[in-house]
């Protein structure tokens, strides 16, 4: 029967550590990303830390540092409450630790029909109870004490005239509460959990005097309007005795009001906040100083300083290592990194030599790319104009090469008089396209001995081989291998097959 209060204290309780949680996750990001230490706030900076105080929640400090956050968090407290302008809108006059707030609420509230607030007499009809009113009008005072910035404590007493059976009574309340809030902004939602009496002051006509236990649980919304006010919207369920045998706190009664309320400060006298740096004494505060070491001019405190001699100075610089031509003092890209610039090189995503910038070899076919008159588009390798660097298709003539074929009687190797014609075309194509290289191939058929067979196979093709010599063809154009009877066009076993075997063939050289 107590079950919601139980879970609604949870929350009360988690909503602080959760919120001091999230601040602590907040202020490290903040300290990591600061850059300057604060641990010599410089001579010079005197004036100017009174100047700048709006700001001092900029001041970096060590990210490692447990008392540098602390100061850090003091600080944003100092500037929440002054409500600085600087200071941004959400965050101004946020709630602070260690204060005290004093209200006063109005609103209504919405008796359960169920109650058990009344005076029970058996003599009466039904032992003298009468529902109030469906909405009483709520009127009160709340006195707060934070001694945190997400948890509190308060106190209520609040009065809600209405009627019952016809006649005036009045419904009143005294109660404490836990309040846990997100402390962060000045709008600021809270949760409420809290216990007290809930009475009733009326005729015996109406249901007489009576007080029972109540718990309440809900929540809301803080409007921080300045250092000193606040507005408050608070929406509760207050849980009281229902009506019936053995009951206990079962009853629902809807409570929402609106307050306004002043706030108090307990805490010590502000403490001063550190002068904001400025190591170097040049006017440039170290939060902004990309060289606070050294004094400097212009709006990042460095002096000027031109390391790569290329007349851009380095604050401006991008490429401070590298002298440069354009307006960020980097030089020309180059990409393949070959030391030749981009805007110069032929080939700029692959690393070359030479004035283009190109690879030996570009396209990667064997010719190199001072000889490639094909530089990116690779040689056709099939023996004609290899040496170009371009792909080709093969002539008609050159292809018609492969099937000239010269057949030899058994044993002989004598070129016969009815091939010459032949082997004269042959010749013809050779004198046409004279960096075509041929090969002439030697066979023979499976009869005799393996070795006699090879020698004779070469033997043919040296006659064949002589022919086109004699017809005018450069020797070296021509080379000769004999095979035997390793490559056989047809069977060996019929006598027709063994006459196709006893040949010669050409073959292009690449």
């Amino acid at each position: 029967m107590i079950r919601r209060p139980a879970s609604a204290l949870a929350l009360v309780l988690a909503i602080p550590s959760a919120a001091q949680a999230a601040e602590d996750r907040a202020e490290g990001t903040a300290d990591t990303a600061d850059t300057a230490d604060t641990t010599d706030a410089g001579s010079t900076a005197e004036a100017e830390g009174h100047a700048d105080t709006a700001a001092s929640t900029d001041v970096a400090f060590d990210a490692g540092d447990a008392e540098s956050r602390r100061m850090r968090r003091a600080l944003a407290d100092d500037d929440i409450v002054d409500g600085d302008s600087d200071t941004p809108w959400i965050r101004r006059w946020a709630p602070v630790a260690n204060s005290g707030e004093l209200g006063a609420y109005t609103g209504a509230f919405v008796p359960g029909r169920q109650h058990e607030l009344y005076d029970v007499d058996p003599a009466l009809p039904d032992q003298g109870y009468h529902a109030y009113g469906q909405v009483a009008p709520a009127v009160g005072v709340r006195v707060g004490y934070y001694p945190l910035r997400f948890l509190g404590v308060e106190g209520e007493g609040g009065i809600m005239p209405t009627r019952a059976g016809g006649e005036r009574a009045t419904l009143w309340t005294v109660r404490g509460s836990v309040v846990g809030q997100v402390g962060l902004w000045r709008l600021t939602p809270f949760v409420v959990l809290g216990a007290g009496g809930l009475a009733v002051t009326s005729s015996r006509a109406a249901v007489g005097n009576d007080i029972d236990t109540a718990m309440h649980v809900g929540g809301g919304i803080k409007f921080f309007s300045s250092k000193h006010t606040q507005v408050r919207l608070d929406v509760r369920d207050v849980i009281s005795q229902r009506q019936g045998p053995g009951s206990r706190l079962q009853g629902d009664n809807i409570e929402a009001t609106l307050s306004v309320a002043v706030n108090m400060g307990f805490g010590s006298k502000r403490r001063k906040s550190p002068e904001v740096p400025d190591r170097d004494g040049d006017g440039v505060l170290d939060r902004v100083d990309r060289c606070v070491m050294e004094a400097g001019s212009g709006p990042y405190g460095c002096p000027a300083r031109d390391s790569d001699g290329d007349g851009v100075l380095d604050v401006d610089d991008r490429c401070i290592a590298a002298a440069g031509e354009d307006a960020f003092g980097c030089p020309p890209p180059d990409r393949d990194a070959d030391g030749v610039e981009d805007t110069e090189d032929q080939c700029p995503t692959r690393a070359g030599f030479g004035g283009n910038g190109c690879p030996a070899d570009f396209d990667v076919d064997g010719v190199s790319t001072i000889e490639d008159q094909c530089e990116v588009d690779p040689e056709t390798h099939n023996g004609f104009e290899d040496r170009d660097g371009c792909p080709d298709v093969l002539p008609h003539e050159i292809a018609e090469l492969k099937t000239v074929q010269v057949r030899f009687g058994r044993s002989r190797y004598a070129v016969p008089r009815g091939s010459k014609a032949n082997l004269d075309h042959v010749a013809v194509v050779l004198h046409r396209f004279p960096e075509l290289r041929i090969a002439v191939v030697g066979h023979t058929d499976s009869e005799g001995p393996h070795v006699r067979n090879v020698a004779l196979s070469g033997r043919r093709a040296q006659s064949v081989r002589a022919h086109l010599i004699e017809s005018g063809i450069n020797p070296e154009r021509i080379e000769i291998r004999a095979v035997g009877p390793d490559k056989p066009l047809a069977s060996n076993d019929r006598t027709e097959g063994r006459a196709e075997n006893r040949r010669t063939e050409l073959e292009i050289l690449r």
